[in-house]
């Protein structure tokens, strides 16, 4: 009987210590642009992350994908790029698509672990860049990145932990 219920306690404590992810955003800069919904962006998909010697293949499409939903409410327009530009390339396509931004996030940390069966949470963190593309200059940046849950089920990915930071700065920008 002290068995099953010291068993109880421990997985209830367990389970408690790791109900929530952890969010984080930095800007290093501090603009609001304009809210106007005119406005238009170009988006580069960054490099693929990786960890050590593990390459996490797509990840750059999905951060991509992540901050093109965050921005959507405040750009009438979002050209998100096909593949990974350096960014005076990049600088270049924005200005041939004759937009208002350039939109240039970069892959900082990628950790994409089965936390469910490890223990180990997934990590992340980016920077994303917003440049004015008539002048070129950087007019905004910030870091942004999470951590998952201790305690999961599966499902959850770096990606996921992007939304609410994501979410956060835009709006933050965008003065909303």
């Amino acid at each position: 009987m002290k068995i099953s219920r010291l068993v109880f306690a421990l997985l209830l404590v367990s389970s408690l210590l790791g109900c929530s992810d952890t969010h984080r955003l930095v800007r290093t800069e501090g603009v609001d642009l304009t809210a106007s919904k005119a406005l238009s962006a170009y988006l580069v998909v960054p490099r693929d992350g990786q960890y050590g010697t593990i390459f996490y293949t797509g990840s750059g499409a999905m951060v991509a994908q992540e901050v093109e939903m965050a921005f959507s409410p405040y750009l009438e327009n979002i050209v998100v790029g096909g593949r990974y530009e350096h960014l005076d390339n990049a600088l270049s396509r924005a200005r041939e698509k004759a937009v208002d931004y350039l939109i240039y996030p970069e892959i900082l940390h990628w950790e994409d672990r089965a936390t469910e069966w490890s223990g180990r949470p997934d990590v992340v963190s980016i920077r994303v860049t917003i440049i004015d593309v008539s002048t070129g200059e950087k007019v905004d940046s910030a870091e942004l990145g999470g951590t998952s849950k201790v305690m999961s089920w599966g499902g959850d990915h770096p990606q996921d932990l992007l939304a609410k930071p994501l979410a956060d700065y835009a709006a933050g920008l965008f003065n909303r």
